[in-house]
């Protein structure tokens, strides 16, 4: 999806698309979808959280350990991730909750690409 499209877009939304990814990945993700900004621009990203954790076993391991909820480890996972990137983090939340079958939730990323 980022082929042929580097500083292409002033605005890129994503809702959901790019969540079949564990969340050790999620700082390439970020990287490949704040590449498509021009520089000055901005972007909003929507991870279902859900799957992302689901196919992350390791995550769960070396991270829960150290938390007191689920949500907390996953913060301060992604927090990390996102350190020292190419463009500023303007907006970042992690939403998780328990559901009957598993749980539910989002990890909602807005950053602006930085002027050259």
């Amino acid at each position: 999806y980022v082929k042929g499209h580097q500083s292409t877009f002033e605005s890129v939304f994503s809702i959901c698309a790019l969540h079949f990814i564990p969340l050790r990945n999620i700082r390439k993700r970020v990287l490949d979808f704040g590449s498509m900004i021009k520089p000055g621009g901005r972007g909003w990203v929507s991870f279902n959280a859900q799957r992302m954790v689901e196919r992350d076993f390791e995550f769960i391991a070396k991270y829960t350990n150290n938390h007191k909820s689920l949500e907390g480890a996953v913060d301060q996972y992604v927090r990390t991730e996102l350190a020292e990137l190419p463009f500023n983090v303007l907006v970042f939340d992690v939403y998780l909750e328990k559901i009957e079958n598993g749980m539910n939730g989002n990890i909602h990323i807005v950053i602006e690409k930085l002027q050259d």
